[in-house]
């Protein structure tokens, strides 16, 4: 051990390099959780469970508007949902208003945090975790504009690859015009202008109401090699 402080270490003692470890206080060792054993048993329910210190990138508020649509359509599986842990107490107040509000409280619920033997029998209650759903959100609960910027990339690269041969992203000037609050969000994209090597398409992204999120001219260059099957 050459290093050791509060932020990361520096192992060489076994290893022919120095490893870099950063400490991280969100994680867990999977060697402490026992493995789960039974099953509830009822082939026509789901059970989630989400457990986390919960913030707003965990997107939780997605699943409870899905059980809301989900128990207003005719439907053949109970589906519950429990959310274990603190945090953000607005916003775990705003869950058990919604909860309320949409009348699901029989089939959702926040239970507080909870731990060892505790938070082993949630575990043994649920048929499937929950992972964090909103990481592509920024601070305001909008859509990130990386996550905007990354649908440019994939709609542009839908229209310039049509032709049968990779066309790669050679520079892209985007404009954000309004924040993404309404998902899904939309990419359109057309080619307005193809040279020998270079193409230029305008990319526009919309959200689920028609709202313009943002626009983008992207250049593209195109190569000389075609487009492999993924089988092939």
């Amino acid at each position: 051990m050459r290093h050791n402080s509060k932020h990361f270490r520096l192992c060489s003692s076994n290893l022919p390099y120095h490893v870099i470890i950063f400490s991280i206080s969100n994680g867990i060792d999977f060697r402490s959780i026992p493995l789960k054993t039974q099953r509830h048993g009822s082939p026509h329910e789901i059970r989630l469970l989400a457990v986390a210190n919960i913030h707003f990138w965990h997107g939780l508020d997605r699943v409870i508007e899905g059980l809301r649509d989900y128990y207003a359509a005719p439907h053949q599986c109970i589906v519950r949902l429990r959310i274990a842990g603190d945090g953000v107490e607005t916003l775990i107040a705003e869950y058990r208003r919604r909860i309320d509000a949409y009348s699901l409280a029989e089939y959702a619920e926040v239970i507080g945090p909870r731990s060892g033997a505790a938070l082993d029998a949630e575990f043994e209650w649920c048929d499937m975790g929950i992972a964090s759903l909103e990481r592509h959100r920024n601070g305001m609960g909008h859509a990130h504009g990386g996550a905007i910027f990354a649908l440019v990339d994939m709609t542009f690269a839908t229209v310039s690859n049509a032709a049968g041969l990779y066309c790669v992203n050679a520079q892209t000037n985007i404009s954000y015009l309004e924040p993404g609050r309404i998902g899904p969000l939309r990419g359109e994209a057309r080619k307005i202008r193809s040279g020998r090597n270079l193409g230029t398409y305008d990319v526009r992204i919309t959200d689920s109401d028609g709202t313009l999120v943002a626009i983008a001219t992207v250049t593209g260059f195109m190569t000389k090699y075609p487009i492999q099957p993924k089988d092939a």
